[in-house]
């Protein structure tokens, strides 16, 4: 299967990083214009929506949008590979809060087992 850039809509914090890196791994300079990725902001529903305009121009692997956003939520993977990701993710967020803020693929820290399972029962084990 080939791959292509996904991206996780809700994980978009609106740094436009991605779009800077774009533009400049096509055209050598920092132009948000000419990038073939960009972020439109959604103000009735306070959200940030990375639309994805490219199959691979730049080819490079992985994209230097995927390498540069903060969040994660660009991903460079197959159709099932980006479907996986987006499942274990919200399996991730019933019990870990703070991925509503990172992506765990993208900073893969130690993070401790939260004490409350998606009930808000405590945790016995």
């Amino acid at each position: 299967m080939s791959k292509r850039v996904y991206a996780i809509e809700d994980l978009c914090n609106g740094c436009r990083s991605c779009e800077l890196a774009c533009s400049f791994s096509l055209y050598r300079e920092f132009n948000p214009r000419k990038a073939l990725i960009k972020i439109v902001k959604v103000y009735s529903q306070g959200l940030d929506v990375p639309l994805v305009g490219c199959n691979l121009e730049c080819d490079l692997e992985p994209p230097k949008c995927v390498e540069i956003c903060p969040t994660g939520s660009l991903i460079y993977e197959s159709r099932d590979g980006a479907e996986l990701m987006r499942r274990k993710l919200e399996k991730d967020r019933r019990i870990q809060p703070t991925f509503k803020v990172i992506a765990p693929w993208k900073y893969p820290f130690p993070w401790k087992r939260w004490p409350f399972d998606a009930s808000g029962e405590k945790d016995e084990k």
